[in-house]
């Protein structure tokens, strides 16, 4: 199952990024955040293992937004010695929400067969609620680049911009030139293998 969420998550990260410099980053992440509350419930609903298989893609799609996302809009608001500060919390941030997250899982398995749903069942359609609720939050509270961020004065926005020296994100196109010049760095693509070296997890469809 891993295995079907990475492949789509790694193959739309980079198309993902385009797209929330069109669309403006609380618009594209809030989309990301609740299409992957929407799916994480129908995970719950799912009626065969095709079913799963198919929520697991799609899981991966909405994903693979979220977290380069907010690494990429992080890289735009501090230098780049700065940014290694906040990108360490961010990656911190995931990790202790998954011991939380094992901890919700543990008390929602004593749902099982409430309302006549297992608990596994129950374990993604409260989990794919919170989310959506996250998301609603999310759209009033993620801001923009700082070209864009309407809440700043023209004073600070000059000086964010000078201190990070970001461009205007609509006018920075990404060339196969640049591609090429990532994918040649051996360590980029040391840390892409560490995403597929994962150890694989099985679920069981039961009513």
């Amino acid at each position: 199952m891993l295995a079907i969420f990475f492949v789509p998550y790694t193959i739309f990260e980079i198309p993902s990024n385009i797209l929330m410099k069109k669309c403006h980053p609380h618009n594209w992440l809030t989309a990301c955040i609740l299409t992957f509350g929407f799916v994480t419930i129908g995970q719950g609903l799912v009626k065969n293992y095709i079913g799963l298989v198919v929520a697991r893609f799609f899981l991966g799609v909405s994903g693979a937004g979220v977290f380069p996302g907010c690494l990429y809009l992080i890289s735009f608001w501090y230098k780049r010695e700065e940014a290694q500060k906040r990108f360490t919390i961010f990656y911190t941030s995931t990790i202790i929400s998954a011991t939380f997250g094992s901890l919700l899982a543990s008390a929602i398995a004593k749902l099982d067969d409430a309302r006549g749903l297992s608990s596994w069942r129950w374990i993604f359609i409260i989990e794919g609620i919170a989310t959506i609720i996250i998301a609603c939050i999310a759209f009033f509270s993620i801001t923009d680049f700082p070209k864009e961020a309407k809440w700043l004065f023209p004073d600070e926005r000059a000086f964010i911009l000078a201190k990070t020296k970001s461009h205007e994100p609509h006018s920075v196109p990404i060339t196969l030139k640049d591609m090429r010049s990532f994918l040649s760095k051996p360590r980029h693509l040391v840390g892409g293998m560490m995403f597929f070296s994962k150890k694989p997890c099985a679920i069981r469809i039961s009513s």
